[in-house]
């Protein structure tokens, strides 16, 4: 389960840190400039082809480099996902597509068949095989990481039925398999076997030979990776670019320059102001992708138990004005949000209806009121150089007219992650974590509810049993729409009895793009790929 949160770490401990501490900046709404994706204007609705595309970045590619099977950084998958492709696909609203795989179909709880298509072929010419989609399955179970081999898990076998047909058949129920096989992120692009086993470690990370839009021309370290359009690419007509070139910086202010003086034409940002500079300058700033989560996780023995007390934590969950947090603690750029993050556009969205999830300081009151401890103090954990220290301070003000003590624990981060890499023991009645999305949205909870995980604290306590039957369900159940029904069913148990608190959701990166670039827009998942879409004038 660490594979979630060290994403986090690498890539986005300062995500807040000027616009919140220095408290620079009026929430994006606010703003003049630029637009937002949703109000910019296309000059006109014919694609041109040509063109390189230049895409600012401050980071390229990291641990992994481009090797599709063992790259997870998102500096790297950004880049990947341009190159290789998965069986299947969700689109902008979360619904399985088609892709290398022309159809599915699930035949039992245990069995799943795909028909590859008929006349892809890689970068290079060669042809994609039925035998290098079984090939690049079996590897992933046996040499991938664990976010990859974990899925595959209770594999029992992988066989090619003819016409193209490949079965996948487990020993257990996988109602995450299809998610995980559409997922852009850690999911399985598909290999060519000849290429990857003839191909040294060096090699399968400083070139590609995928099936994708756009293969890699170059990586100039340093400097940029360049991408040329796949001209065996099998959607006909695209892509519209000659190319994309990942220009590289090494930090972000110089991105900035680069994007002010249009020596780019798109750049992404972990900095939120630096974006929103961006589009002051005239930028188009494409919708934030929440996919970052921020969770409270409870432990209702730790110390004294004051959190086993059902009423002390609905009373704090109403004495938290989220929107204020929205509002001041992220600029304007958080959401609300359930457990599961609001880029699982399948699933019910965040609102105030939930239970115990309405700001209501006077039902706090009055159930702090009935409580045998009517003046609590929480104790609450965080990593001391998080970038969300004006979201700890509100938090603490907003409880306390409620008449709740939060305790702020500014902590070495190896002391957080302890709890997740190794199941040390809380320090602190709640421990602050920012998780990002993963491939399927029941994974945003097992890993911290279900019993045995490193985070879980609940274990046997009856208050969590309701859910953590229901979770069990959702587990074992391969039909999807049930799935969805049950998932938000299980959101409205945790906030019922608040199993964890979930204060906000984030984007992770922030997208601008200049007037020249049509056809884009940003996703849900933050994946990219409407950049096949994408055209310069």
């Amino acid at each position: 389960m660490t594979s979630r949160f060290s994403r986090f770490k690498k890539t986005t401990t300062q995500i807040f840190a000027t616009a919140l501490v220095a408290g620079l900046l009026v929430p994006v709404a606010a703003c003049s400039g630029g637009a937002s994706q949703a109000d910019a204007k296309e000059t006109g609705s014919v694609p041109v082809r040509g063109g390189v595309l230049h895409y600012g970045t401050k980071s390229e590619p990291g641990n992994g480099g481009l090797d599709p099977m063992t790259a997870t950084v998102y500096s790297s998958t950004a880049i990947i996902n341009q190159i290789y492709e998965p069986l299947i696909v969700k689109d902008d609203s979360g619904e399985l597509q088609p892709n290398l795989a022309t159809e599915w179909n699930q035949v039992d709880d245990l069995t799943y068949d795909f028909t590859v298509r008929k006349g892809v072929k890689f970068a290079d010419g060669s042809d994609l095989t039925v035998s290098d989609v079984i090939w690049t399955f079996q590897y992933a179970k046996d040499k991938s990481p664990q976010s990859k081999a974990a899925l595959l898990k209770e594999l029992d076998s992988i066989t090619d039925k003819g016409n193209n047909v490949i079965e996948f058949r487990f020993k257990k129920p996988n109602p995450s398999f299809l998610s995980g096989v559409a997922d852009r992120t850690y999911g399985f692009y598909i290999i060519d076997q000849q290429w990857y086993e003839n191909a040294s470690d060096t090699e399968r990370q400083t070139t590609s030979n995928g099936t994708g839009p756009f293969a890699l021309k170059a990586w100039n370290k340093g400097t940029s990776v360049e991408l040329e359009r796949n001209k065996h690419y099998w959607q006909e007509g695209k892509p519209y670019l000659d190319g994309i070139s990942f220009d590289v910086t090494g930090d972000e202010t110089s991105l900035l320059a680069l994007v002010q003086q249009g020596q780019v034409d798109a750049a992404w940002f972990w900095k939120p102001e630096l974006a929103q500079q961006a589009k002051d300058a005239g930028w188009v700033l494409g919708d934030l992708q929440q996919t970052s989560t921020r969770f409270l996780f409870i432990d209702p023995h730790y110390d004294k138990g004051v959190l086993a007390d059902t009423n002390i934590r609905k009373a704090l969950s109403k004495a938290i004005d989220r929107n204020e947090i929205i509002s001041i603690g992220t600029q304007g750029r958080g959401s609300l949000t359930f457990a599961t993050p609001p880029a699982f556009t399948e699933l019910e969205q965040a609102s105030e209806d939930a239970p115990n999830y309405t700001y209501d300081p006077e039902g706090a009151k009055k159930l702090l009121a009935d409580s045998p401890n009517p003046h609590p103090t929480i104790s609450v954990a965080y990593d001391a150089e998080s970038a969300d220290a004006a979201v700890f301070e509100l938090l603490k003000d907003q409880v306390s007219k409620v008449g709740i003590n939060l305790e702020l624990r500014p902590v070495p981060y190896e002391q957080i992650q302890g709890i997740f890499t190794t199941g040390d023991d809380f320090i602190a009645d709640l421990v602050y974590v920012q998780d990002v999305i993963g491939s399927d949205p029941a994974d945003s909870i097992s890993w911290w509810l279900e019993t045995g995980s490193n985070v879980d604290r609940w274990g046997s306590d009856k208050q969590a049993a309701e859910a953590k039957a229901l979770l069990a369900k959702i587990k074992q159940n391969t039909d999807a729409a049930e799935r969805v029904e049950q998932i938000n069913e299980l959101n409205d148990l945790i906030n019922r009895d608040v199993l964890t608190i979930t204060p906000f959701a984030t984007p992770l990166t922030y997208q601008v793009w200049s007037s020249r670039l049509h056809g884009y827009k940003t996703d849900p998942s933050d994946f990219r790929y409407h950049l096949a879409d994408a055209w310069l004038s």
